[in-house]
């Protein structure tokens, strides 16, 4: 029996945002991601703030942030703040699952605009006119009483002073150890960081989830941070199904920059759930071309410039230094003829003269 599965795409509303969804290979339903100004009040009254994240005065201090139900802003922060982009992020997620609970949708992966699949362990089928994946993968192997991670960074357990080392060489270690297929997370161990890919098999388990982050009593986080540490997200799968790349322009070029829409600097690749750097060879490496080739839309040119390129097309004249028997066919036989001509015409003109002289 053939199961589908929908791919519900947040993205912002930008000419970034496009340049993405023109680079992803795969139908996606797309979700317009929500900005700072956009996003509920109750996330940006009860945000989790440090206090160097505020807007630094003259004297060096840092400014008090309060929050101004009027405006729903929060007052304090500076214009371009990792924190703005955050809680947009967070909203997104809500908004993604709202939209699952909402038409009752079954079979869901949410997923964000840099998440490229990985062709090599997902079949993807000829028909991209349809929105939904047909037997993208075994579902059965998936489990269906929780939510399962297809794309993230492993980091390891509280404080986060532990992760600097076991990103060094532990991390890979703990990721060879993981079974070929769905993995369960141990909370005492490891947690993980980045959201671009999460598989939902129904629609309860959506809500349950939605539930208890509209519930939650602390401070808000970033969405990956807030799951983690409530443990949302029952399983892994291994390997991972998607790969994190945000160095990728919309003709699936490489760049030798990465861009965020949430950060200043993006991560780069992400792959395994190993954060393997921004290195533009490991970009590279991890960028494959489109499956099909884009259809190039010609627009009709007008009167004027349909003139100016019949006359561009015609045949330029090769100098005379850079001619060759084989630069032009019959070169020499046509250069004959053109003496001839050349000779019959003085011929005619000193008849000409010389009748009118007598």
């Amino acid at each position: 029996m053939n199961q589908n599965i929908t791919i519900l795409l947040i993205s912002l509303n930008n000419k970034q945002g496009k340049d993405r969804r023109d680079s992803l290979d795969y139908p996606f339903t797309w979700i317009k991601a929500q900005c700072y100004e956009s996003s509920p009040d109750y996330i940006k009254e009860n945000w989790k703030f440090r206090h160097n994240q505020a807007e630094k005065k003259s004297c060096g201090t840092y400014k008090k942030l309060t929050y101004n139900k009027k405006k729903g802003i929060m007052e304090g922060l500076p214009k371009h703040s990792k924190v703005k982009g955050l809680t947009g992020c967070l909203a997104s997620h809500i908004k993604a699952l709202e939209h699952i609970v909402k038409h009752k949708l079954n079979n869901v992966i949410i997923a964000e605009d840099d998440a490229q699949i990985d062709r090599f362990r997902i079949n993807i089928p000829s028909n991209y006119k349809n929105k939904k994946l047909i037997n993208l993968f075994n579902l059965n192997k998936l489990p269906q009483d929780g939510a399962t991670l297809l794309g993230a960074t492993l980091r390891s357990a509280a404080p986060w002073s532990k992760d600097i080392q076991f990103q060094k060489g532990k991390n890979k270690k703990d990721i060879k150890k993981f079974k070929q297929g769905v993995n369960t997370i141990n909370y005492k161990k490891h947690r993980w960081t980045q959201t671009h890919a999460i598989f939902y098999p129904n629609w309860k388990i959506a809500k349950d989830i939605l539930h208890k982050i509209k519930n939650h009593k602390g401070k808000f986080k970033s969405p990956d941070l807030l799951m983690s540490d409530k443990k949302l997200i029952k399983y892994l799968h291994y390997p991972s199904l998607f790969t994190h790349n945000d160095m990728i322009d919309k003709n699936r070029k490489p760049l030798h920059k990465s861009t965020s829409q949430i950060m200043c600097k993006g991560q780069g690749i992400i792959k395994d759930y190993i954060m393997l750097g921004k290195d533009y060879d490991i970009v590279k490496k991890h960028t494959l071309p489109f499956l099909w080739k884009k259809k190039k839309t010609k627009k009709r040119k007008s009167k004027k410039k349909r003139r100016s390129s019949k006359k561009k097309s015609r045949r330029k004249r090769i100098p005379r230094s850079e001619r060759t028997k084989f630069s032009r066919p019959n070169y020499y036989s046509a250069r004959k003829e053109r003496k001839k001509r050349k000779s019959k015409r003085k011929s005619k003109q000193k008849s000409k003269r010389k009748s009118k002289i007598y």
